[in-house]
């Protein structure tokens, strides 16, 4: 698992290494610059590579753990296409900035409506930080080099997350009717008869 995973380049990391020239030179990027360097921005708001790289590291370190679980070799899975042209790599890439803009975009929103965590949700966003540090495998830790404060933030911003979320879907009608819920298979056949049009 510990090769594959130094293997693989981080998720994040790949394009932005890509884009890093300054001039005639290029910017060396490191684990430990990862925290200062932006990887994206949305409106005013700076996401650093540290997030990204840690989110698509655990994603990646789950998804091979999974694989690995069912007896599946994981090692060609990355580079294997979806059917649409995408390889799963792309994608997971895609989804985990997906996922990390959403979490910005709501936490943003929590702060416009004044959400802010109680004492007792805090409380609990330190055990889960401690929890998940506790419980990491070292390979992620080694390909993140995250910290329990880094991973408390990134903790935070997902409660606040949450919080924004849970008061944009109170007044939300969840019942689904049972014609709503219905789902229906239809089978059209065509039957040719010869070269008549009318007749088939």
């Amino acid at each position: 698992m510990k090769k594959l995973l130094r293997k693989l380049a981080p998720v994040a990391a790949a394009a932005l290494l890509l884009g890093t020239a300054a001039g005639c030179g290029r910017t060396r990027v490191t684990l430990e610059t990862y925290p200062d360097t932006v990887v994206a921005t949305l409106g005013d708001t700076k996401i650093y590579l540290d997030e990204a790289n840690y989110m698509a590291r655990s994603n990646q370190y789950m998804m091979e753990y999974s694989y690995t679980m069912y007896g599946m070799d994981p090692a060609g899975m990355w580079q294997s296409d979806l059917g649409t042209g995408t390889t799963y790599e792309a994608y997971s890439k895609q989804s985990v900035m997906a996922g990390i803009y959403q979490t910005h975009v709501l936490k943003e929103k929590a702060e416009e409506l004044g959400l802010v965590l109680s004492e007792d949700e805090l409380k609990k966003v330190d055990e889960a930080a401690s929890q998940i540090m506790e419980s990491m495998d070292e390979s992620v830790k080694e390909a993140t080099n995250i910290t329990e404060e880094r991973l408390k933030e990134f903790v935070t911003d997902n409660a606040l997350a949450m919080k924004a979320y849970q008061e944009a879907i109170k007044d939300v009608d969840t019942e689904v009717s049972d014609e709503e819920a219905a789902q229906r298979i239809i089978r059209y056949i065509q039957v040719k008869d010869g070269d008549d049009a009318e007749a088939a």
